[in-house]
């Protein structure tokens, strides 16, 4: 599966819901599932990845929560 496996495992293990993300960055749930998963080249910017490590897993680093 492409996409950020490490994001979607923490995402699942936490708890926290793809809603409180979208909700979070301001964005569509499509939208939000299609950085999530890769499609269409479809990648978080700086900003919104940021925000997730801070908002949701200010434990992990960025470069690790992100990893494709």
């Amino acid at each position: 599966m492409p996409g950020y496996k490490r994001l979607l495992h923490e995402l699942k293990a936490s708890g926290i819901s793809h809603a409180s993300v979208q909700r979070e960055l301001g964005i569509s749930r499509d939208t939000l599932n299609k950085k999530i998963y890769g499609k269409r080249n479809c990648s978080f910017t700086l900003e919104q990845a940021i925000t997730i490590k801070s908002k949701f897993f200010p434990e992990i680093p960025i470069e690790e929560l992100f990893k494709r």
